[in-house]
């Protein structure tokens, strides 16, 4: 090897180990390598934390509770009942009055909305009303007591007797509703609406809208006179305006609001009493009340209404308390 050889060979020796060292020495000191530098606190998972081969420790991530979490719920029934006094209302039965006037029930539904059960302390719960066809929409319900025998003739075979929905848990103690078809829908087409507000023997046509409840008794011929009958229909009364247009506006609304305390929706019955509702007429007569006029009085302030305002009272005789049939439990 010439000297010049030697010299350019001596020179590169030299310089190679010196770039090694270099480079280790920066990727030592280097901001953007894995390891912490020992100035850095060290992070669990890291190498030098914990014994060798220990997994990294995970913390579970904290979460905030939702903000409006909706209550638990529980279905719920509210069972009808209708009777005439101490006895069971049937199309086909005879009654008799203190008169000793025999007498039958022709007709008995009423649609039913603002449903709610009332707690220990009296606060109300709203009922979510179920869809269920053909009874009940998301906002009114109809209950069914006639079956078309008798002298409901002029009524259908199919019955229901309970509303049903959902309400939050709770302990309840007490029941309130209205008589009456919500506001919005009262002056709708009713070939437009879902059941049950197809019930087209339930309206007076759009102006007027719907007949809130209906209740009928027919005397029956007999040694006490010649027979007469009773007959109570509640709507909307004093309307004016355009149905198609939505803008009618009704001077005497004419909706109850129920109240009955101490019920149990497990346990008790909402009993429907026409024996009370038409106590004391004469029926050798005839008796008609289409939500006007005198012989209005008696009825309206049983069903818990004013005549003269449509406004709602706190007393009504029309509904109470009782118990469950069997085969309603």
């Amino acid at each position: 090897m010439t000297e010049s050889h030697a010299s350019r060979f001596s020179s590169s020796f030299l310089v190679v180990p010196a770039l090694a060292c270099w480079a280790i020495c920066f990727a030592c000191s280097s901001p953007h390598t894995a390891g912490p530098r020992s100035d850095e606190p060290e992070t669990p998972g890291s190498a030098g934390s914990g014994a060798a081969g220990s997994e990294p420790i995970l913390e579970a991530p904290v979460r905030a509770p939702p903000l409006d979490a909706a209550p638990a719920q529980r279905p719920v029934r509210i069972r009808f009942r209708a009777v005439v006094g101490d006895e069971p209302f049937a199309c086909g039965a005879t009654y008799l009055d203190p008169g000793g006037v025999a007498f039958s029930g022709a007709d008995l539904r009423a649609f039913v909305q603002d449903v709610g059960l009332l707690d220990a302390d009296g606060v109300e719960h709203p009922v979510a009303l179920d869809v269920r066809a053909p009874w009940q929409q998301g906002s009114v319900a109809l209950i069914d007591f006639e079956d078309g025998s008798g002298a409901c003739a002029a009524g259908t075979r199919d019955v229901n007797l309970e509303v049903s929905g959902t309400v939050p848990e709770g302990d309840y103690r007490g029941l309130v509703f209205s008589n009456g078809v919500p506001e919005q829908l009262n002056h709708a087409d009713p070939a437009q609406l879902p059941p049950p507000l197809q019930a087209g023997s339930m309206t007076w046509g759009w102006l007027l809208g719907y007949r809130f409840l209906m209740a009928e008794v027919v005397a029956l011929p007999g040694d006490a006179g010649a027979p007469g009958s009773a007959l109570l229909h509640v709507g909307s009364s004093a309307c004016a305006g355009n149905p198609s247009q939505g803008g009618v506006v009704c001077a005497r609304a004419n909706r109850n609001r129920v109240r009955l305390d101490d019920f149990d929706p497990d346990e008790d019955a909402v009993l429907v009493d026409l024996g009370r509702l038409f106590a004391g007429i004469d029926l050798t007569r005839l008796w008609t009340c289409h939500s006007s006029g005198a012989e209005c009085e008696l009825f309206f302030g049983r069903v818990g209404l004013d005549l003269a305002t449509g406004s709602a009272l706190e007393r009504q005789d029309l509904y109470r308390v009782g118990a469950l049939d069997e085969g309603q439990r």
